[in-house]
């Protein structure tokens, strides 16, 4: 029997108790008890003091004379894999080790006495100087898992408090700070940490771990050598530093003759005396020197980059050219040594030959990932069922390391990226479906796939790692996996052969190709579309209409800058998440928007700048074994910048910014393409035979001043810019078709451009061909499954939209004299008969389960939307007849019950969450309706008990008398005084808000209700939400233009916050969206709504269709810690969810992939102030951990799913988890359906008889434009 959701999450929370009183969960437990169970096992051992293996380390030098350390003695209580299976020693021993050979090789001849004990992952190490102890505790774990360092001691002996020359111990503190440690002083009491707040991954962990080992030889002394020092307080501070930069850049403290011979000074060099050399001593001012300068020997780097060139190794950027200045050991030995080891582990380079030779071409060839999974793809079935098998523990791998796009297979993606292991790293790749779920993982050691061969005749081996079984213990014995102690097994009946399929089909949109100079700023779609305007930092000090046309850059969009989002062309956030209020708002207004890794920095000229690193690839096309291969190489990645004013191309469907700079060249010819397309609009529109003609000469004026620009023009990436602009820019879309051919044919004819814009050309006619073979292909493998209306209209719509595209594009090149093959209307029919059938058989269904419900008393809920999902469907389908009627029958019947409820309940103040639902929207608002039809759908307790303050309350708060007048005529007035702009409106009315007093009976009827919300009737915590009438509708969403208030707690404070809210109908950003609909005069209306507030543990934002990837077949969910207000604020971070929506039998798992982002802050309920909400900084052990468990995420998509299919429609939901249990907040339609639908019904119908194949020619269903025809 499977366990409940509620049991389940005791098992999967993750807890850390400090005591057994603090254990809630069996993880919780399981963690108590490893930790008390630690104690005693080292209590045990300890006080045996016999662990049973040891290593000696032994010294021989030129002479044969032997130097001895003292023997380093383990005891290893379990086992964990590392890479290297058969090492001598464990990891954690072997770094040990290493890292004092080192400082015996540097001269240091004393060691500390120490005792390991390995616990699997945490490892225990007690150096002993004499009878002092040091205890340093290294968790070899990713620092997401609990990966950490603790070191703790006494600096100073109680012996020597009395003579020790510096008790504040400021060398050693120095220099862990200098390693990134956290350093804390407690009279002599060191307290050292390394963890996930500094630590990036397992393998910087593992380097600092080797570093405090180099380190620990020294922890008493360094502070008594430098204190001893013959100079004063400052030059000590500069030896401090100077030792502290040595030791972090090389790994020595002390080298060989640093010191003078009575080691009180700095020993600087020699100079001739009469006896013989004679020390020379730094004199203790700046700068600080010695007898080591840290250059290296003149030509030695070059060499240096020479061999690994030679090698055929990739010389790393960290690796200077030629100035050594500030280059260590360290960096030379990770650099150089570093991947000279790894090849040679690897096979790259022979084993056993003395000086390194480069692998024969013959005998060693490279193989890029890309090839090597359509290899598997084609090849035998267990090669690829063990690819498989590695895609679950492959995809566990994105919490702890992030993946770069390498390259494609078909319509598949390829990734790669680095993993440290225990011993050592692998390089693992991952092949990812078009909803990005992982298929497919491989792995290698080293950077590099490549195959060898003995000889010219041999059989191929390649380094390809495709052992589930030994993948699975190494990511176990590094701590990234939990659970079973066996690699999954079996292989997913089909799989292999759905792979191949979407292998062999066209690859999707790559985009167009990147030169190597392009500044291009990538990050993640949240609204799609195509902007190009000048660059914008910030709303502050600025009104809405300066950033008209342009592109607004800013940490956050909150909902007060709504007026902006609306003005400017498209946004750029580099703070939020996907699914914000501001993404939902760039959608509703048609904006294209981007969120995007980068910091915002002011440079010495206080000029704001916002600071990026551009990855320059190389891509190259090829088949490989019948599939068609794309490979993508990096060439290398460069700091660039992104500067108030510059011109930028916001590319949100690319998920890119392209950025153009502010050159004379670049701004003339966007003003000139923005002028010419103005001109041309202004054409269109004059009746007037003078502004006609004005208008023309306008129009001949800009295009003669871009045709000048083209000509001169010799930057590439301005002719690339200019070449999608006269093909397919916005500014230009009103151009008549033979001016755009003409500015095409002055760019072909530029020598400078002319190679660079032909090829992107036929680049872009290709990449078009196969778009629309993308979405055909799309849309017959999603419309078949589609349960809505909207997503078979959005199918149809995204394939048709590419079949246009493509036409325009060859008509304007057929008018430059370049033809091409045009995509047939053949291509959509088949598209538009899967319509067809699926709308007939919806409406069928539709019309079966409607007749079910209406023959009861009361019709439920759902055959409200089942009447307008039969209607819709009809006028897609052009349908009439007795079904028609029986429709309207019904809905007449419906139109009197909604009749009487609203006769019924017309003069309530406040109605209960029970009474409310989509027939009483003109009195409660729709966001009520919204929550009202939710639990009508799904059942009561689907959200937080609430009630809502209705229209006709509204109307009597209105009615109230203030200023010696009625309120609605004081607000009437200052609307109406153009003096005023809509900021001081906004203070002026709410001010007339809290000077009114409600109604006794308003009050009464309110407080009353908010009573009855709490479970002893004290009402408790409560969020309060305007229900406006024009507020979250089908039609537009409006997202954040009205008030919220959360954590209002008693009655004063409810009927306070209740003007509050009801004054936040007329704020600056509501006034302004009215004005611009034309409506500024126009009442609000609609309801009130108090909801019990959620202690939320976690919540977020559902969306049933991914608007911004364009994909109807899944949903998306972005789920942060604490209260929903931080994550659709876009204050704070939240994990990215995409779920296929995939009709599943019951039990079965979700296809799902969880992006884990860290997650530092969150928004909780300010307990301190006693209301409101505050940021606060989140546990260690929440940041990197997934917000929701699976159960979590399987109730909340179970439940969305349940809505989304009553609704009809596509909607965005917010949810919130108090406790175990998971709650929906509100529901909203995404307003783009009724869009989609009337461009379906006014340009692109569906004609039934595309159903028979003899009835109608292609040609006649979908007529293709005359060439030179204007689209």
């Amino acid at each position: 029997m499977p366990l409940s959701p509620e049991l389940t999450r005791l098992v999967q929370m993750f807890e850390d108790p400090g005591n057994l009183g603090q254990v809630r969960t069996v993880h919780g437990l399981k963690r108590y008890l490893h930790q008390k169970g630690l104690r005693y096992g080292f209590a045990l051992v300890d006080a045996a003091q016999t662990p049973n293996r040891t290593v000696d380390l032994v010294l021989v030098d030129r002479r044969g004379r032997l130097t001895k350390a003292p023997s380093i003695r383990y005891a290893e209580f379990e086992k964990a894999a590392e890479i290297e299976g058969d090492a001598p020693l464990p990891f954690p021993v072997g770094l040990l080790v290493d890292a004092w050979e080192r400082q015996l090789l540097d001269g240091r001849l004393r060691f500390p006495d120490v005792n390991v004990y390995l616990f699997g992952n945490e490892v225990h190490y007690y150096f002993f100087f004499r009878n002092h102890p040091v205890f340093l505790r290294v968790d070899y774990s990713p620092p997401q898992r609990g990966g950490m360092i603790d070191l703790e001691y006494y600096g100073v002996s109680n012996f020597e408090l009395d003579v020790h020359p510096n008790l504040r111990l400021d060398a050693i503190r120095l220099m862990f700070r200098d390693l990134g440690c956290d350093v804390s002083l407690d009279g002599t009491r060191l307290q050292v940490r390394y963890d996930k707040e500094r630590c990036p991954d397992l393998g910087d962990l593992c380097a600092k771990a080797s570093a405090l080992f180099r380190l620990a030889p020294w922890l008493m002394e360094v502070d008594w050598q430098i204190g001893s020092l013959a100079y004063g307080p400052e030059s000590r501070g500069l030896v401090e530093a100077a030792w502290s930069d040595r030791f972090v850049r090389s790994g020595v403290i002390l080298p060989r003759g640093l010191l003078t011979a009575d080691r009180s000074r700095i020993l600087k060099g020699y100079d001739p005396g009469p006896t013989g050399p004679v020390e020379r001593s730094w004199n203790g001012r700046e700068p600080y020197e010695d007898l080591y300068n840290g250059e290296c020997p003149p030509g030695f780097l070059g060499w240096v980059r020479g061999e690994l060139e030679r090698l055929r190794l990739t010389a790393p950027a960290a690796l200077p050219g030629d100035d050594s200045r500030g280059i260590g050991l360290n960096l030379l030995e990770e650099e150089y040594l570093g991947p000279w080891r790894r090849a040679r582990r690897s096979g790259w380079l022979a084993a056993g030959t003395e000086a390194p030779e480069p692998p024969h071409p013959e005998l060693v060839q490279l193989l890029h990932e890309a090839e090597a999974f359509a290899e598997i793809l084609a090849g035998d079935e267990e090669l690829a069922a063990g690819a498989v098998a590695l895609a679950r523990p492959m995809a566990e791998l994105e919490r702890f390391i992030e993946f770069q796009p390498t390259g494609t297979v078909g319509r598949l993606c390829v990734e790669r990226g680095r993993l440290p292991v225990r011993g050592g790293w692998l390089t693992v790749f991952l092949l990812r479906d078009q909803h990005r779920l992982v298929r497919m993982g491989l792995a290698c050691e080293g950077d590099r796939l490549f195959r060898r061969r003995s000889g010219p005749r041999s059989a191929w081996q390649s380094n390809v790692l495709i052992d589930p079984g030994r993948m699975w213990a190494l990511l176990r014995g590094a701590n990234y996996l939990a659970g079973s102690a066996r690699a999954p097994g079996g292989f997913p009946a089909g799989e292999l052969d759905h792979l191949r399929d979407l292998a062999s089909s066209p690859a999707t949109d790559r985009g167009r190709p990147r030169l190597e100079e392009e500044k291009i700023l990538g990050g993640v779609k949240a609204a799609p579309g195509r902007a190009v305007g000048r660059a914008v930092f910030g709303v502050r000090g600025r009104r809405p209409e300066d950033v008209a046309g342009a592109v607004l850059i800013a940490r956050e969009i909150r909902p007060e800058d709504n007026p902006f989002l609306f003005h400017a062309a498209g946004v750029v956030s580099i703070g939020g998440a996907v699914l914000s209020h501001a993404a939902l708002v760039a959608i509703q207004y048609g904006k294209p928007a981007l969120l995007a890794p980068a910091q915002l920095e002011r440079d010495h000229g206080r000029s704001v700048a916002l600071h990026f690193t551009t990855t320059v690839r190389r891509r190259l096309d090829r088949v490989v074994h019948g599939f068609r291969v794309s490979v993508q190489g990096v060439v290398g990645k460069r700091a660039d910048q992104l500067r108030d004013g510059d011109l930028v191309v916001l590319d949100a469907d690319e998920s890119v910014v392209r950025i153009l700079g502010q050159d004379r060249d670049t701004l003339s010819l966007w003003e000139g393409l923005r002028l010419l397309g103005e001109a041309a609009r202004s054409g269109d529109s004059e009746s007037d035979a003078a502004a006609t003609l004005a208008a023309r000469a306008a129009h001949l004026r800009a295009r003669h001043q871009v045709e000048k620009i083209l000509d001169r023009l010799a930057d590439k990436v301005l002719a690339a810019f200019a070449l999608e602009e006269i093909l397919a820019g916005a500014d230009l879309a009103a151009v008549p078709e033979t001016d755009r051919a003409r500015l095409l044919g002055r760019l072909l004819a530029n020598p400078a451009v002319a190679e660079e814009v032909s090829g992107r050309l036929r680049e872009l006619v290709d990449r078009l061909e196969m778009c629309t073979r993308l979405a055909v292909a799309e849309a017959l493998e999603g419309i078949p499954a589609a349960g809505q209306l909207g997503v078979v209209l959005g199918y149809r719509l995204k394939a048709r939209r590419c079949l246009e595209a493509s036409r325009t594009c060859a008509a304007l090149l057929a008018s430059c004299g370049q033809e091409v093959a045009v995509p047939g209307s053949d291509w959509t029919l088949s598209v538009d008969r899967a319509a067809l059938r699926r709308l007939q058989d919806m409406s069928a269904a539709g019309r079966q389960e409607l007749d079910q419900l209406v023959s009861r008393r009361h019709p439920p809920a759902r055959a409200r939307h089942l009447v307008r999902h039969i209607e819709r469907c009809g006028q897609v389908l052009g349908g009439t007849g007795s079904d028609s009627r029986r429709l309207a029958d019904v809905g007449r019947r419906l139109e009197r019950a909604t009749a009487a409820a609203m006769k019924r309940h017309a003069d309530a103040l406040v109605l209960g969450s029970s009474q409310c639902g989509f027939p009483l929207h003109p009195l409660i608002g729709w966001k009520a309706a919204n929550l009202g039809e939710m639990e009508a759908l799904a059942g009561p307790g689907l959200c937080p008990a609430w009630f809502v303050v209705t229209d006709r309350a509204f109307g009597l708060a209105l009615e109230q008398r203030v200023a010696g007048t009625v309120l609605e005529q004081a607000i009437t007035r200052i609307l109406a005084d153009g003096d005023l702009d809509f900021e001081q409106q906004s203070a002026r009315i709410r001010a007339l808000w809290m000077d009114c007093a409600l109604p006794v009976v308003l009050a009464d009827a309110v407080t009353a209700a908010y009573r009855g919300l709490g479970p002893d009737g004290g009402g408790g915590a409560v969020a309060i939400r305007s229900s406006s009438r024009d507020e979250d509708t089908e039609v537009a969403m409006k997202a954040g233009e009205f008030e919220t208030y959360l954590n209002v707690m008693g009655e004063g404070a409810l009927l306070e916050h209740l003007r509050l809210t009801w004054a936040g109908l007329w704020s600056e950003r509501a006034l302004h969206n009215r004005a611009t609909m034309g409506v500024a005069d126009a009442r609000p209306a609609g309801g009130l709504i108090v909801q019990r507030m959620v202690d939320a543990r976690v919540s977020g934002v559902v969306q049933t269709v991914n608007i911004a990837r364009g994909d109807l077949g899944e949903m998306v969910i972005n789920a942060g810690l604490g209260l929903g207000e931080g994550v659709v604020s876009g204050q704070v971070a939240a994990d990215l969810v995409t779920v296929v929506k995939a009709p599943r039998r019951k039990g079965e798992a979700l296809a799902f992939n969880y992006v884990t982002n860290d997650k530092p802050l969150m928004v909780v309920r300010d307990e301190r102030r006693g209301s409101g909400t505050r940021l606060v900084e989140t546990l260690y052990h929440q940041r990197l951990r997934p917000a929701l468990e699976y159960t979590e995420l399987l109730e909340l998509v179970e439940k969305v799913e349940a809505l989304e299919a009553g609704y009809g429609y596509p909607l965005d939901l917010e949810f919130a988890i108090e406790g175990t249990q998971v709650m929906l907040l509100q529901a909203r339609p995404i307003a783009t359906f009724l869009a989609e639908l009337n461009e379906t019904l006014k340009r692109h119908p569906l004609d039934p008889r595309a159903l028979d194949p003899l009835a109608l020619d292609p040609q006649v269903l979908d007529p293709e434009p005359e060439p030179g025809a204007t689209m």
